[in-house]
């Protein structure tokens, strides 16, 4: 479809904001064929927002424009294993294609890869198709890619080699052949990977930790604490492993770290940008969190004073610390905090190559009745519309002074000001914050007068 996913605001309002909940959509179920170039082909199960749900449900059309996500078992593990997560995706509005390729006993990863990226071959397909059950309904501007173990690592050989796929989110991905660690300096999408820490099958520091180590920013790596292989899936299997939470716990830990992983990145959803990028993330005692969006922001100076009326100014320093060049648009989160109008002049930076920097002024502009506020400064990634770095600002307010100079001294400078600015609305010169300055403040000024 031509609809940018970036410009999908209402539509994500109405999927609901409680990302680790089920959404608000059904979730439809279908067994598929997916062809491949060669002329055979593969079986695949799409998960997807549906009316009324279950097996061959019709798509619900409010769920339009859905981004479609690939996804890649594990070895030896059915896809029905992984059925609450993409069912709880599909909620949420996306579309879930996983291959049931590859499921014996000598899987051949790279041709595991390849069946991912025909999911999404599939995917734009079948959004172009008359009379298909996805017609006009895909996407397509950009895909997501996740998977667990084998298809974690499958999901990273794919990513590496389509640039469809904008978000790479594996699940304890393992080492493949060729090696899914050597492909992560080359992958392009923004990447979160998650482990579990207590994982005996795939140890963090044997994959994840090096796979985190080599990806080029904006990169993650989410480690679930006493989180364990096995607790990937919806159920146990042969020589499955144990952590030290429950599988519900870490199901749960990994639903929310996907959805809003997806949301902001495929589906532009800025809400998610504090709990995937900002301040916001999860407990130390249940995720460890490392992070590097690919950006270096600082404020200088990051403590303002005013009144109302006032401007105050400061520089926003941004460096480009990606791999690619990329806009940044700047954002002050919450907007309006305390009664204070926050602009950038420009909003946003030029193109910057890596490694070159911009500088940007920021402008506080003190309304009626302004008050201490503290905010984020943030740097959007315009290259995905998501990624950001944040720097605290404070904006503190006090008392109209009548020393509207600031000299120190009240006199005839003061009282000259205060006649230029008369009948305006919020100014220095409105000493007692009614919006207007006007005899009462006069009033207020000549009551001072030294």
């Amino acid at each position: 479809m031509a609809a940018s996913a970036l410009a999908s605001m209402s539509a994500a309002d109405a999927r609901g904001a409680d990302l680790a909940s089920p959404g608000p959509f059904l979730a439809g179920v279908r067994q598929v064929s997916i062809p491949r170039p060669n002329g055979t082909s593969f079986n695949a199960t799409v998960h997807y927002p549906a009316l009324g749900g279950g097996v061959d449900a019709p798509f619900d059309p409010a769920a339009a424009p859905a981004e479609g996500i690939t996804f890649g078992h594990g070895f030896l593990q059915p896809v029905t294993q992984y059925a609450s997560t993409m069912a709880h995706l599909a909620t949420h509005g996306f579309i879930v294609v996983a291959s049931q390729s590859e499921g014996g006993f000598f899987p051949n990863h790279a041709n595991f890869a390849l069946d991912l990226r025909f999911s999404l071959d599939w995917l734009e397909a079948q959004d172009a198709a008359t009379g298909s059950f996805l017609e006009g309904v895909v996407e397509t501007d950009r895909f997501g890619a996740f998977g667990h173990s084998m298809g974690g690592g499958a999901a990273i050989l794919a990513a590496r080699d389509d640039p469809r796929i904008a978000a790479l989110a594996p699940l304890a991905a393992a080492n493949t052949s060729p090696s899914s660690i050597a492909a992560m300096p080359d992958v392009r999408a923004a990447v979160r990977l998650i482990d579990g820490s207590l994982d005996t099958i795939v140890p963090p520091a044997t994959a994840g930790l090096q796979m985190y180590a080599g990806a080029e920013a904006p990169k993650q790596h989410c480690m679930i604490v006493g989180g364990f292989h096995c607790g990937f899936t919806d159920d146990t299997f042969l020589f499955c492993d144990s952590g030290s939470i429950t599988r519900a716990e870490q199901l749960e830990s990994v639903r929310r770290l996907l959805t809003e992983f997806f949301a902001l990145h495929l589906r532009g959803e800025q809400a998610p940008w504090r709990s995937v990028w900002g301040p916001e993330t999860p407990p130390a005692a249940q995720i460890l969190l490392q992070r590097d969006p690919g950006i270096i922001l600082s404020i200088d100076p990051d403590l303002l004073e005013g009144t109302s009326g006032s401007q105050l100014f400061a520089t926003a320093t941004i460096v480009n610390d990606g791999p690619l060049p990329s806009s940044f648009t700047m954002l002050a989160d919450p907007a309006g905090a305390g009664g204070w109008n926050v602009a950038f002049v420009p909003q946003a930076t030029p193109p910057l190559l890596p490694g070159a920097f911009a500088t940007i002024q920021l402008v506080a502009t003190g309304g009626a009745g302004v008050e201490p506020a503290e905010l984020l400064v943030t740097a959007r990634r315009d290259l995905d519309g998501a990624t950001r770095a944040f720097a605290p600002l404070a904006l503190d307010a006090h008392p109209p002074t009548p020393d509207l100079d600031g000299n120190g001294i009240l006199d005839g400078a003061d009282l000259g000001i205060l006649l230029a600015a008369w009948g305006e609305g919020p100014s220095p010169a409105d000493l007692n914050e009614d919006g207007v300055v006007d005899g009462a403040d006069l009033g207020i000024l000549l009551g001072a007068w030294k």
